[in-house]
């Protein structure tokens, strides 16, 4: 059984991401809200999984979907008891040496490098949301005493095209951002990438998910 903690990314006593052979990819078909069994603080059993550790990305097990059971959802409490059991400090802690910054305010690591590709963070300091000027929507937060921030891919900011922001969900997080609440951070490591200022790919770091301690299985899209 697996605990549902960011989007469809899952986490027991140990990391664990449910994946399909590739070059498939899982869909919001699997998401509760389209009648699947995975949301955030649901127990699902997966059936029978195989490892498929592919550097950084050592959680990755391959699995049926059609075989996947919902089994319940944990309430509030019990959810946040369990994420902040396997909460770091920082990314560093989280992630290990090889990930780095890049440029002014990005982390990365170099390509199939890396401890891990999912953590849970409960950092320090103040986070905010920000769209910048291509509408796209980031985490600004507080590392080592330097300011940093990395995309937003929670699938509750998002409508099913997973491109259009929903305004109402960041109006309501920024503000309780603001507030003095508990936040808990799902970093990730995203695919290997070549970005347009860089001489090589990369796994960049991205946010895969928010858990604010007022509510903590919210937003509601």
């Amino acid at each position: 059984m697996c605990i549902c903690a960011a989007g469809i990314e899952v986490h027991s006593q140990e990391h664990l991401r449910p994946v399909v052979a590739k070059p498939e990819r899982l869909g919001r078909d699997l998401l509760y809200e389209s009648g699947g069994p995975f949301e955030l603080g649901a127990a699902v059993e997966l059936g029978e999984v195989r490892p498929q550790p592919d550097p950084p990305a050592i959680e990755d097990h391959l699995f049926q979907p059609q075989r996947a059971q919902r089994l319940g959802r944990l309430d509030g409490d019990l959810y946040l008891e369990l994420i902040d059991r396997i909460a770091h400090r920082n990314l560093r802690n989280a992630f290990g040496p090889e990930l780095k910054r890049r440029g002014e305010r990005k982390y990365a690591t170099d390509l199939g490098q890396g401890e891990r590709t999912l953590a849970c963070v409960r950092p320090r300091g103040q986070l905010a949301l920000e769209i910048d000027s291509f509408g796209k929507l980031s985490l600004r937060f507080e590392e080592a005493g330097r300011t940093a921030n990395a995309p937003l891919t929670d699938l509750r900011f998002f409508e099913p095209d997973q491109e259009t922001i929903r305004h109402r969900t960041v109006d309501d997080v920024s503000a309780r951002l603001r507030g003095d609440v508990d936040v808990w951070v799902m970093f990730g490591l995203g695919r290997a990438w070549k970005a347009s200022t860089d001489d090589a790919e990369r796994h960049w770091l991205q946010v895969n998910g928010l858990c604010l301690g007022d509510r903590p299985l919210g937003p509601q899209p």
